[in-house]
C-alpha cells in the first residue's frame, strides 16, 4: 500500500502524487487501514466510514484484477471487539477487498513488544482458539467476491489536479467527493472511480464508458474545474453518445445496484458480481442498528443466501417485489441470484420457550496477566460460584483479562428442536450443550439449531473478554514499561482506545425459543 491513501487531498505531503497513477504501478494495490482510519459509530463517536478502500479496487478492476489488498487492525488497541472486527472486514469487502494482511499475527507479544503492537494475536489472546470462524468467514466472502466479474454502473470522478492544488481548493474538492459518494452509499449503488488518465485514455462504445476490463454507464462529477482538457473532451463523446454524465444535484438519476426499500435500507452497501449465469450481492449493514428491508434483484431466477460460515448455499423466497430480510446491527448477506441451493434457510426463532435467567454457575479458566517479561497465563483458580447473566466484573474485577465457564441445567418437557440464543456476549465464546460441541461462532449472532431432550439439558459457554482490561492495569503497565519503554509513536493512540470494552461476561438475555 502507500501512505496516507485515506486523506487524497494530502497528496503532496505523503508524496504519492496521482494516487490512482500511482495504484496502477502496482501488482496488487492496497490500503492501510490503521489506528481507526476506519471505524464503526459507537455512543462515544461518530466512527470514520471513508471511501478509500475503493480507490485501491477501482483500479484493480479497472485493470483486471480482482486482487485488493488491506492491511488490516494496526494499532487499534487491545479493546477491538469480534463485532468491531466483522464491521471492519465487511466495509472493505463490499468496497472491493479481497486480500488481508492482518496485523499482528506474526509479531511475538513478550516484552517491548507486550506494550507496542496492538492488538494482539496468539495464545496471549483470550480469544485467540475462537477467532477460526471470523477468518474462515472473509475468506469465503472475500473468495466469492474475487471470483466474480465487478459489475458497478457509475465512476466517480477522482480529481487529482484539484487536489494537488492544496489549501481551501483541496479541501472543497475532498469535501465535495465525500459528500458524493455518501450520497451514493446511502441509494445502495456501488461506485468504483476514474481520474484523469484513465478519463482520457477511455473508449466510448454504445453510450457507455470503458475503462480497461470496466464498462460504466454513468459518470458523476463532484468536481471538475482542474480536469484534463483531454479528459473533457472524452466526458463530451460519453455524453454526446447517450452516456449519463450527472452533477452532484442529479444523484437522484443515479442507477441503483438493487432496489432496497424499508426501515434502514440507507445503512446498506451493496457490492455486485457476476459470473456463469449467476449474480451475487454482498449487502452490508453498516449501521449500529437493525435493518428491516425488501430487497428487488434485476436478474430472475431463484435466491439463495450464501452462508459463509458454513459454506452452504441455503434457499430464501423471493416473491414478485423481492426478498424481504432483517439485517443484524453490523449484519451482512450473500444473495446469489440463479443460484441451487444446498437446502431452505429455517425461519429465525419465534416463541420463547424458556429464558434461562436463573441458576448459572461461572468459574475462572484462565487469567491473562502482563508479568515481568510480556504476558502469563495462570487457571484454572477457584471453584464455580452461582450467577446470574451479565458483567463479570463484579465477581472477577476491573482487570480481568481471560476465559470463564458458564454452565446451567434447565428442564424441558419433551424431546424437542429449538432456537438457542445467548444474547449479548463480551466478547467470543464456544458452546456445549448436553456435552455436544455447538458449531463455533466468533461474533454475534450467538445462536444455534439444537435438540433439547426430555427431562435435564445442561449448556456450558465458555466466554473469552479481550486483553484490554488487563493492559489498562496501571500499575502491570508502569511495572513493564520501566524495563521495556513503549513506542511513542503508537503509545499514546493505543493507551486511549485501551480504555473501551472492559465489559466481560455471558450478558444475555439467553432463550430458548422455537
Amino acid at each position: 500500500h502507500l501512505n496516507g491513501e485515506n486523506v487524497p487531498e494530502m497528496a503532496e505531503y505523503y508524496g504519492y502524487g496521482a494516487l490512482l497513477r500511482s495504484y496502477r504501478a502496482l501488482d496488487v494495490p492496497g490500503v492501510d487501514v490503521i489506528w481507526r482510519q476506519l471505524f464503526p459509530e459507537t455512543p462515544e463517536s461518530p466512527g470514520c466510514q471513508a471511501p478509500f478502500p475503493r480507490y485501491a479496487a477501482s483500479v484493480a478492476h479497472q485493470g483486471g484484477s480482482s486482487l485488493v489488498l488491506s492491511e488490516s487492525f494496526g494499532v487499534f488497541g487491545n479493546s477491538l471487539s469480534p463485532d468491531q472486527m466483522k464491521w471492519l472486514a465487511d466495509f472493505q469487502l463490499v468496497r472491493g477487498v479481497t486480500l488481508f494482511v492482518v496485523a499482528y499475527y506474526n509479531v511475538t507479544n513478550a516484552r517491548q513488544w507486550a506494550l507496542l503492537f496492538e492488538p494482539h494475536s496468539g495464545p496471549a489472546a483470550p480469544m485467540w482458539d475462537m477467532e477460526k470462524p471470523f477468518f474462515d468467514s472473509v475468506s469465503r466472502t472475500a473468495s466469492l467476491l474475487a471470483e466474480g466479474r465487478p459489475a458497478a454502473e457509475i465512476a466517480v470522478f477522482f480529481d487529482s489536479r484539484a487536489f494537488w492544488a492544496g489549501g481551501a481548493e483541496a479541501e472543497a474538492a475532498a469535501k465535495a467527493q465525500r459528500a458524493v459518494v455518501d450520497r451514493l452509499d446511502g441509494m445502495n449503488c456501488e461506485y468504483e472511480f476514474v481520474d484523469d488518465d484513465a478519463l482520457a485514455a477511455a473508449g466510448v462504445d454504445e453510450g457507455r464508458l470503458r475503462v480497461g476490463a470496466m464498462s460504466y454507464s454513468t459518470l458523476v462529477l463532484p468536481t471538475s474545474k482542474r480536469m484534463r482538457d483531454d479528459a473533457k473532451a472524452k466526458v463530451e463523446v460519453f455524453r454526446a453518445a447517450g452516456g449519463a454524465v450527472l452533477s452532484p444535484d442529479e444523484l437522484r438519476n443515479a442507477p441503483r445496484t438493487c432496489r432496497i426499500s424499508g426501515r434502514g435500507a440507507e445503512n446498506l452497501r451493496v457490492a455486485k458480481r457476476v459470473k456463469d449465469g449467476e449474480t451475487l450481492y454482498f449487502v452490508v449493514n453498516e449501521s449500529r442498528q437493525g435493518a428491516d428491508v425488501r430487497i428487488d434483484f434485476d436478474e430472475a431466477g431463484p435466491v439463495a443466501l450464501a452462508d459463509p460460515g458454513s459454506g452452504d448455499f441455503l434457499g430464501v423466497e423471493r416473491r414478485a417485489d423481492g426478498v424481504a430480510w432483517k439485517f443484524e446491527p453490523y449484519g451482512s448477506a450473500l444473495f446469489v441470484v440463479g443460484a441451487k441451493a444446498d437446502r431452505p434457510a429455517v425461519p429465525g426463532p419465534g416463541r420463547v420457550l424458556h429464558e434461562l435467567s436463573e441458576g448459572w454457575t461461572v468459574r475462572k479458566l484462565a487469567t491473562h496477566a502482563l508479568g515481568e517479561e510480556g504476558f502469563e497465563i495462570s487457571g484454572p483458580e477457584g471453584d464455580a460460584v452461582p450467577c446470574a447473566p451479565g458483567d463479570w466484573r463484579r465477581l472477577f474485577g476491573e482487570s480481568f483479562s481471560g476465559k470463564a465457564e458458564y454452565v446451567c441445567r434447565f428442564r424441558h418437557d419433551k424431546d424437542e428442536i429449538t432456537w438457542l440464543d445467548l444474547g449479548r456476549v463480551a466478547w467470543a465464546c464456544s458452546a456445549r450443550l448436553n456435552g455436544a460441541e455447538l458449531p463455533p461462532k466468533f461474533f454475534g449472532p450467538f445462536r444455534w439449531r439444537v435438540e433439547l431432550r426430555k427431562g435435564e439439558n445442561v449448556l456450558e459457554v465458555t466466554v473469552a473478554n479481550l486483553l484490554a482490561n488487563t493492559v489498562s492495569d496501571s500499575v502491570s503497565r508502569a511495572r513493564l514499561a520501566a524495563k521495556y519503554p513503549p513506542n511513542p509513536t503508537y503509545e499514546e493512540r493505543q493507551a486511549e482506545y485501551d480504555r473501551e470494552n472492559h465489559e466481560g461476561g455471558l450478558m444475555g438475555p439467553v432463550r430458548i425459543s422455537l
